[in-house]
């Protein structure tokens, strides 16, 4: 599976030609987060590095991908005088022996395209420090909308994982983690993605500050905490 996620991401624009849901997911990882200071970050599946490039001014990163062509975007994208702060690492999360090291893992469209969830999140645990918390986003295949874009989402050339809310909180509590804090959002309808950018930003933000449409919402974002 993961030479086949690889050449999917390494064309960079399959995932970064609409970028509101990028900046959303940012917004929400800083509502979660706040401004941490001196901290040890991963974040695991990076793409262009946008959600956690935005704690680099204060904060140590490793930024990490499958692909070559999304670390290179992040390596351009990092101001120069936070060069210091920041790793790079080329591969499989499953192939990359980490342990006990960061106080946050960011794993952030990340656990679609894996092929074990638990043996994810297990592997996530077990980077954290001992007080370490975890961001994981998934879509919940419970809501029909998620269903319906799962079953038009057929450029990957491979399943992606369906991964129900329940089964995700077994997951998270069979791999060490307790649930801090939930934010839900995103309520696109079919052939919203159309629309123009702006108009795509400002409706997903609008449906995550309402809480009767957040509700509603296709995916989840959780603030976890790691277990002793």
């Amino acid at each position: 599976m993961d030479k086949r996620v690889h050449s999917f991401f390494n064309v960079t624009n399959n995932y970064l030609h609409q970028s509101f849901g990028i900046r959303i997911r940012s917004e929400i990882v800083k509502d979660l987060l706040g401004s941490p200071v001196g901290k040890k970050m991963l974040d695991v599946g990076c793409g262009n590095g946008t959600i956690s490039s935005q704690f680099i001014n204060e904060n140590h990163i490793t930024f990490l991908d499958i692909s070559e062509n999304m670390i290179d975007l992040v390596r351009q994208s990092i101001d120069p005088r936070f060069s210091s702060n920041a790793d790079f690492i080329v591969g499989s999360f499953t192939d990359i022996p980490v342990r006990n090291s960061f106080d946050y893992v960011f794993a952030i469209g990340l656990l679609a395209h894996v092929p074990s969830v638990v043996e994810c999140l297990k592997k996530i645990n077990t980077s954290l420090t001992a007080d370490g918390y975890a961001i994981v986003q998934f879509s919940d295949y419970d809501n029909w909308l998620t269903r319906v874009n799962i079953r038009k989402a057929t450029g990957y050339g491979y399943p992606i994982n369906r991964l129900s809310f329940g089964s995700m909180q077994h997951a998270v509590s069979t791999s060490g983690f307790r649930i801090v804090k939930e934010i839900r959002f995103s309520l696109l309808l079919p052939g919203m993605g159309r629309l123009p950018e702006d108009v795509l930003y400002r409706y997903t933000r609008f449906s995550w500050k309402n809480k009767a449409m957040a509700r509603l919402g296709t995916d989840v974002i959780w603030l976890l905490q790691r277990q002793h």
